[in-house]
């Protein structure tokens, strides 16, 4: 048997509106990313690796200001 417990958060109307948009930028980054993997395919008939994309994302912190506010998994705790 499994038992759970979901921890209820109750964030401040700031950090909320922080975390809606980091998510909302998030999404758009992983939808703008199967797009390229799709586009690569169809047109070039190549498969984007992971490595490549990670790369691409790299590019994307250092230029943009959205996804540069947007904290990274090891700097979270």
């Amino acid at each position: 048997m499994r038992f759970t417990f979901i921890y209820p958060i109750y964030p401040t109307q700031e950090q909320e509106t922080t975390l809606e948009r980091w998510l909302d930028h998030l999404c758009e980054l992983q939808n703008s990313a199967r797009h390229d993997r799709l586009v690569a395919y169809e047109t070039q008939g190549v498969f984007v690796s992971l490595s490549d994309q990670q790369s691409l994302l790299k590019t994307a912190r250092e230029t943009y200001d959205d996804f540069r506010e947007v904290p990274l998994l090891d700097t979270i705790a």
